[in-house]
């Protein structure tokens, strides 16, 4: 299999929740992290192409909680090996760097926990 993916991505230690801006909804569970994607672990399939305003709220970033909303489009979608769950790769549109620096931020105070 070609691996076609332009960024590294970043597994993530905390599988932080992923919010729908509109409904409020839990949209997934975000796993892995590149500078302007996600990867994320979703309860349902997302459908693809579909745009999404989204938002990440994260407990603790070394200076307490934060949230950023991002818009992002699904690229992908399939059933993962856990029958629970469906992978689901978005591409970030808006605050792509917002995110990944809060992603960042909330890993060195997990690793930093440790």
């Amino acid at each position: 299999m070609v691996n076609r993916r332009a960024e590294a991505r970043m597994q993530t230690l905390y599988h932080a929740r992923v919010y729908d801006v509109q409904t409020d909804e839990l949209v997934g569970y975000l796993v892995e992290v590149s500078r302007h994607g996600v990867r994320l672990m979703a309860p349902r399939p997302l459908d693809p192409r579909a745009n999404l305003v989204l938002q990440f709220h994260c407990p603790e970033a070394g200076d307490g909680p934060r949230t950023t909303t991002f818009k992002a489009q699904v690229q992908w979608c399939r059933r993962d090996p856990n029958l629970d769950f469906w992978a689901a790769g978005l591409y970030v549109m808006e605050n792509a760097e917002e995110l990944f620096t809060l992603f960042l931020a909330l890993e060195e105070h997990l690793c930093t926990k440790s």
